[in-house]
């Protein structure tokens, strides 16, 4: 693989300067055009020039011309975002994201799928022969949107059914084994009634090189959906779509590369399976390549995603537009995956689930009158249930006994080593409103308001056995101790199906937007706005975090709290340069209290294990967000972004890092202050400039181009010692449609220099060793992005 340094943020920041994100099309005869884009960012049909909110929208035609596909795809081009594939998935929007995937723990960004809120990440993952529009909301929209959101919110609108009779057939094929068949056939089946049905049916091979078993990050899905419009009246229009999602791809696997650890023979809870193989001469296959892997489980990734409803019925009544929206969600998951990740007997196994069901209900009223103030107000109302087992266990023949200290004994026939499980029952109300005010023709005020209700009830119960026989004789322990927390440990009456622990709660917040918008020309706007967002706070569910915090010696609830942010945004879009240019520029302050974080520690001996606490901190970001679209000539587009973000904790809190803190003269680990430090996933500096060239023929319009990105260095955790560095990626793409536009061809390449760079990095250490001591050997990996995937499509369209 090759590794390039990128090139320097001061050189992308003035190649894409006022480049980025609008759309644009492409003429069959003259070549490209600057597209007027209507967007449902404000919950009524706006142009998007017209539009005061710091947004990004991507057609169907331009999701297609630059193969954006998933919400890996959107970091690329979207200012100020990125992703985070691995546990935990997550989008972070100017520093605000997810940082854990536990139970009560909620994202920074909202997802929305034809208006019905997803909590999961793998929701974004939306063909574009599927999807209308896709566009990325930045600051907080809870005036707007019916669950509320600090960092942002991205919309997916699907395809509806059409008035007149379509078909789009395609097939793609490329390395790895990938292969894809997909189908959407739309039309009238009466005067007033119309129905879409659409499959997509995806397979590829791994892209991590099992040696010993099958390979991992496999694909095996297949998605089905239909969708009915049915005009009851000339007012009354009722719109229902069923969906359907089976997956049985393995997970990506998480990496280390370097030298297994073979001086330490004990592990957290368990043997080292590292330490057993370099007792068999065996060194770790990840050392060179990291997508080469030595795992003796046949992993699996098993996703239902079933009976998924979403219903929108709309009445007109001339001066007001009354909708009511219903969505259910039924999401269930399962992964079995190698926890040791070698081949050694001695095996580890990771099983955790997810079992997930949601219901949405929302009524909104927008006006729809010839006034100088109009209104959007909405009610909405969310019921989230959801468990989530996760489990480390042994194979036979090992800790099928468990123990406590005084000696007495049960049996642990599911060989478990580590098990928690966490379920919760939130239930959220709120109103929302926003009205818009026409002060004079080029002055407007805009006012929002939101009241919110959080009801919380969660449950959850944890397992710890740890060894208590260290002597390895034929690597096989006698017996385990339950260390778990008090007053929990040796019971022997506890099981996967009990709860240890329950926790209710309540939270309501108030917050609000004023904007000024100021439209000095047309097709110029500019606006100044302040908004406020708020998250509910929690318990982190199946770490039974208060209890094992008591045994630590910290008095604590495990309860975090609300956070709030205020943000500050002035911004700028118009087009100009004899209407070739398209840009928006946007500036912001974000002041956080008590922005919800994750610190880890470490209990005291015998079983010192890595525990993690949410806590609360106050941080600052601010920065700059240019982008537009400019039509160099009528066959030379640009679309390119630049973004800065500072982000800063500016409140004092005391991390115990164990891998990297300093020790004091008794050896204790000195806690570190992270004030200062920069957020997660933030880089600082982050651009993109996507060009294309449309070259009309005697056999058909081809489009040739690509897109080069850049994300600077980003951290991934608050201590700011695990980072990775920026990096660049390529993506080429070259377009064919013939004259009638039937037919089409359409091939990408992905990562074309086969960049290598961490989604996810880590190092840790054996809890039992101090820097400077033999047995204190670092261990660093993660998850890295996917190598070179390259792709041809055939369409049929009719």
């Amino acid at each position: 693989m090759k590794r390039f340094n990128g090139i320097a943020p001061s050189a992308l920041s003035a190649i894409a300067l006022a480049l980025s994100t609008a759309t644009s099309n492409v003429s069959a005869n003259d070549g490209f055009t600057l597209e007027e884009v209507i967007v449902t960012a404000t919950k009524r049909e706006t142009n998007l020039q017209d539009t005061a909110i710091s947004v990004s929208a991507f057609s169907s035609d331009l999701l297609e011309t630059l193969n954006i596909r998933n919400a890996f795809d959107l970091e690329a081009l979207v200012p100020s975002l990125t992703y985070q594939s691995s546990i935990p998935l997550q989008i972070s929007i100017r520093g605000i994201g997810r940082f854990s995937q536990s139970l009560g723990v909620n994202p920074g960004v909202a997802i929305y799928n034809d208006g019905i809120y997803q909590a999961e990440v793998t929701s974004t993952s939306s063909a574009p022969m599927n999807t209308e529009r896709t566009e990325v909301l930045r600051g907080p929209q809870g005036t707007l949107y019916g669950r509320n959101t600090t960092g942002g919110a991205i919309n997916i609108i699907s395809k509806k059914p059409t008035d007149e009779f379509f078909a789009d057939f395609r097939v793609r094929v490329g390395n790895y084994g990938h292969q894809e068949l997909a189908g959407m056939v739309s039309g009238p089946l009466s005067d007033n009634f119309r129905a879409k049905l659409y499959i997509h049916d995806t397979e590829r091979d791994g892209l991590q090189e099992n040696t010993v078993g099958p390979d991992r990050n496999t694909i095996d899905q297949t998605f089905y959906e239909g969708s009915f419009e049915w005009d009851i009246t000339d007012k009354a229009q009722l719109w229902l779509k069923l969906s359907q999602l089976q997956s049985d791809s393995t997970p990506q696997a998480s990496v280390q590369v370097d030298s297994y650890d073979c001086i330490n023979e004990w592990s957290g809870l368990n043997f080292s399976a590292q330490y057993l193989e370099c007792q068999d001469g065996k060194t770790n296959e990840s050392l060179d390549d990291p997508f080469t892997l030595r795992n003796n489980t046949a992993s699996s990734g098993k996703l239902e995603n079933n009976d998924n409803i979403t219903a929108k019925f709309s009445y007109d009544f001339d001066a007001v537009q009354f909708s009511y929206l219903y969505g259910y969600l039924n999401y269930e998951y399962t992964s079995i995956t190698d926890y040791d990740n070698t081949d050694n007997d001695y095996t580890v196994i990771l099983d955790t689930g997810q079992y997930q069901k949601q219901i949405t209900h929302e009524v909104q009223l927008v006006s729809n009158w010839d006034r100088s103030w109009n209104f959007v107000f909405g009610l909405y109302h969310f019921e989230d249930e959801n468990f989530q087992p996760y489990n480390i266990n042994t194979t036979e023949p090992y800790a099928q006994t468990v123990s406590n200290l005084e000696g007495d004994f049960w049996e642990n026939p599911l060989g478990i080593l580590y098990y928690q499980s966490g379920e919760v029952d939130n239930k959220s109300w709120a109103a929302y409103g926003e009205v818009d005010i026409e002060l004079t023709d080029k002055w407007a005020l805009v006012l929002g308001a939101r009241y919110s209700e959080d009801d919380y009830n969660g449950k959850e119960n944890q397992f710890r056995y740890y060894n208590a026989i260290r002597e390895f004789g034929g690597f096989q322990p006698d017996f385990l101790v339950d260390a778990s927390a008090e007053p929990f440990t040796g019971d022997p009456t506890r099981y996967v199906d009990d709860f240890d622990v329950e926790h209710e709660d309540e939270f309501d917040n108030l917050t609000g937007k004023v904007s000024l918008n100021y439209r000095p020309a047309d097709r110029q706007l500019l606006w100044a706005t302040i908004a406020t967002g708020y998250k509910m706070g929690g318990v982190r569910l199946g770490s039974l975090e208060s209890n094992f915090l008591e045994d630590g010696g910290i008095a604590a609830s495990g309860l975090f709290g609300q956070e709030d942010l205020t943000m500050y945004e002035l911004g700028w879009k118009g087009t100009v340069a004899d209407n070739k240019l398209q840009a928006e520029v946007v500036a912001f302050f974000y002041d956080y209290e008590d922005m919800q974080q994750l610190r880890s520690f470490r209990t005291d001996p015998p079983a010192s294990v890595s525990l993690d606490e949410v806590i609360n901190v106050d941080a600052q970001t601010y920065g700059l967000e240019l982008s537009g679209t400019w039509l160099i000539t009528d066959r030379l587009r640009a679309i390119g972004s630049y973004s800065y973000n500072h982000s800063e904790v500016t409140g004092d809190a005391f991390f115990t890092n164990h891998t990297y803190g300093e020790r004091d003269e008794f050896g204790e680990i000195i806690p570190e202050n992270v004030k200062g430090n920069t957020l997660r996933l933030t880089p600082e500096h982050k651009a993109a400039l996507s060009m294309h060239y449309f070259w009309p023929t005697s056999i058909g319009q081809f489009t040739l181009g690509g897109t080069y990105a850049y994300v600077g260095k980003r951290y991934f955790d608050l201590e700011n010692h695990d980072s990775e560095g920026g990096y660049s990626r390529l993506d080429l793409q070259a377009n064919w449609v013939s004259d009638s536009g039937r037919y089409s061809v359409h091939a990408t390449a992905t990562n074309v220099t086969d960049e290598e760079a961490w989604n996810t990095r880590a190092c840790d250490a054996s809890v039992e060793s101090q820097p400077g001591e033999p047995g204190f050997v670092p261990k660093c990996g993660g998850y890295p992005m996917n190598p070179r995937i390259y792709a041809v499509e055939f369409r049929l369209q009719l």
